[in-house]
């Protein structure tokens, strides 16, 4: 599945934003029933939107334009890091918001 998408993204048929929107309309539905997410990053589509000018140019990795989810123990710039915890989560967006 990995390579067929990663071939719909670099021949144009599918876009990085498409992919997000995607993938943050099957979180919306199914997450209240899995609790996977403990935080969705709100800026994903407009990150996705600027990895799509970087696959139009040329100058984008190999696996760019797919959508991953990140451990909430894992530090990633921009991103609070609440460690499973909804209370550090608040905590963190509340000492740092945006």
């Amino acid at each position: 599945m990995i390579k067929e998408k990663v071939s719909m993204l670099r021949s144009g048929q599918l876009t990085a934003a498409e992919n997000m929107q995607n993938f943050l309309k099957v979180i919306g539905e199914k997450d209240e029933q899995v609790n996977a997410f403990i935080h969705v990053n709100s800026n994903a589509v407009n990150e996705a939107k600027a990895v799509d000018e970087k696959i139009k140019s040329g100058k984008a990795g190999r696996l760019a334009g797919l959508a991953i989810a990140i451990k909430s123990v894992i530090s990633v710039k921009d991103m609070p890091v609440p460690c499973a915890s909804f209370t550090a989560l608040e905590l963190t967006l509340m000492l740092w918001p945006g």
